[in-house]
């Protein structure tokens, strides 16, 4: 598996918590105006939930135990060691199953991008 195919998963299954962080920074300001400043976290969860059902939706593809690991690091914002602590694992095979799961997730994904291209060109060559 590619290490850049990796890093992309990681940082697309992250855009949630990311999106989540500013939420959070923005409701602990206190200098800017309470109207603008409901507008931006209005619009924050909104993209925030849009993220948040795609990675529960692609992540059904998965065994419970992945399922669950990628739930709680991505959605639920836990660390690898209290996600460890929650499912009983230790911390090493919670990374593991955290590389595995998202080594499914891109397999799975360009499966469907080839799919989809050879369905396009069979049908351009009708």
């Amino acid at each position: 598996m590619d290490n850049t195919d990796m890093n992309k998963k990681r940082r697309y299954l992250r855009r949630y918590a990311q999106e989540c962080d500013k939420i959070d920074r923005l409701r602990s300001r206190e200098s800017v105006d309470p109207q603008e400043l409901e507008d931006r976290i209005h619009r924050l969860e909104i993209r925030a939930s849009g993220y948040k059902d795609q990675i529960l939706e692609e992540i059904k593809i998965l065994d419970h135990t992945r399922a669950e690991v990628i739930r709680l690091r991505y959605i639920e914002r836990l660390s690898p060691s209290e996600i460890s602590r929650i499912l009983g694992y230790n911390r090493r095979h919670i990374f593991r199953l955290i590389s595995e799961s998202i080594e499914i997730l891109i397999g799975v994904n360009d499966y469907t991008l080839n799919l989809k291209r050879d369905l396009s060109e069979t049908r351009d060559d009708s």
